[in-house]
């Protein structure tokens, strides 16, 4: 075979490499979670058991679940949610430990989403939840929550009569 030949055997060859590793890309990307100028804030909790974490993005598409720490294992966590978006739809959800969706809020087209409950955290004492964007815009997301554990009080010995 010619030198020419070969290069343009190669060449295909490499072309055809490409396409299939582009494919696999794209294929890849498209259950991702694609955000632009996402910023969060977290306020871990206080000695009061209130904590906050916060984002605002500036466009968004895609779903993404995330973690956070709040207490200690299997612990009843009060949990307030807030969405915004300026077009497109955010959608936000607290997972349960299994992993099922138990609380959620959702914004679409300028109007907000709120919504409130108790849920239990894992036996790490994390909080999981969604975030789910379709074509989102200028959108805020708020998680508040407050810890319920009461901590058993500790019996103090009496003085004998």
């Amino acid at each position: 075979m010619s030198f020419p030949a070969r290069c343009r055997a190669r060449g295909d060859r490499w072309r055809a490499l490409g396409c299939i590793a582009l494919t696999v890309v794209l294929l890849a990307a498209a259950g991702c979670y694609l955000a632009s100028g996402e910023r969060t804030t977290l306020l871990p909790a206080d000695a009061s058991g209130r904590g906050e974490i916060s984002g605002r993005l500036v466009s968004a598409d895609g779903s993404t679940m995330r973690e956070l720490q709040v207490g200690p294992s299997n612990e009843t966590v009060a949990v307030e949610l807030t969405v915004e978006v300026e077009r497109g739809e955010l959608t936000l959800e607290i997972l349960s430990p299994e992993g099922n969706a138990v609380l959620a809020a959702a914004a679409r087209y300028g109007r907000a989403g709120r919504a409130d409950g108790v849920v239990r955290t894992d036996e790490a004492g994390r909080l999981r939840y969604r975030l789910s964007a379709r074509e989102a815009g200028n959108g805020r997301y708020t998680i508040r929550y407050r810890s319920t554990w009461v901590p058993t009080p500790t019996p103090t010995a009496l003085p004998a009569p």
